[in-house]
């Protein structure tokens, strides 16, 4: 596809979470939405599609991986059957404007979405709280996390990062939980609260 006017921007190597998603091994470490061209290892020429949303997840040696987004493929089965797939870009093609995405700003918005394991697809608890290090700086936070619970006794924390939450969605979460981190779960003790009887008297009642 070179010699008709096509640059090669990647390889498209599988699914990232759950909602269609790529994984996209980049030869740039810039990857802007718009319109872009698709080549099934199984076709002979690209077809136009529309990136909607790239970010990049990680360098590996001169490449970088993107978590690419494009027009149509709304499930992980849509985006598997892609891997293999090379990206392109074509002379006269123009990028969309990049918008700023905040989907990974800390809000409360988030608390009581379901959490979904993006390689198993299962429901793995809910959004308990999100710590917003700016709201918390006397607790050592480096960034946002989500405190998930597991179950009614178990929660665990969570970073608010593409590397681990691949997808913020309106209805739940999506979470690529590196190997461990799981296990780092704590128990949950409810705060306890003040007892009749126990409290100071209003001033003038002593």
């Amino acid at each position: 596809p070179t010699t008709f006017g096509f640059d090669e921007l990647g390889t498209i190597v599988g699914a990232h979470g759950v909602r269609g998603a790529l994984r996209v091994d980049c030869v740039s470490p810039d990857l802007a939405p718009g319109l872009r061209h698709l080549k099934l290892a199984t076709r002979r020429s690209p077809r136009p599609v529309v990136v909607t949303s790239t970010r990049p997840l990680k360098r590996l040696g001169a490449l970088t991986r993107h978590v690419v987004e494009i027009e149509g493929c709304t499930n992980r089965g849509d985006a598997a059957r892609l891997a293999g797939a090379a990206l392109y870009a074509r002379d006269g093609d123009e990028a969309a404007d990049a918008e700023p995405d905040d989907a990974y700003a800390p809000s409360k918005k988030l608390e009581g979405l379901e959490v979904v394991d993006a390689t198993t697809g299962d429901v793995i608890g809910t959004v308990f709280d999100v710590l917003d290090p700016h709201e918390s700086p006397g607790a050592g936070l480096a960034a946002p996390l989500l405190e998930v619970a597991l179950d009614e006794k178990r929660h665990v924390l969570i970073p608010l990062a593409p590397e681990c939450v691949p997808e913020v969605g309106d209805e739940n979460v999506v979470v690529d939980a590196p190997p461990g981190l799981l296990d780092l779960a704590f128990v949950y003790e409810p705060p306890s609260r003040p007892v009749k009887g126990l409290l100071a008297a209003p001033e003038g009642d002593a």
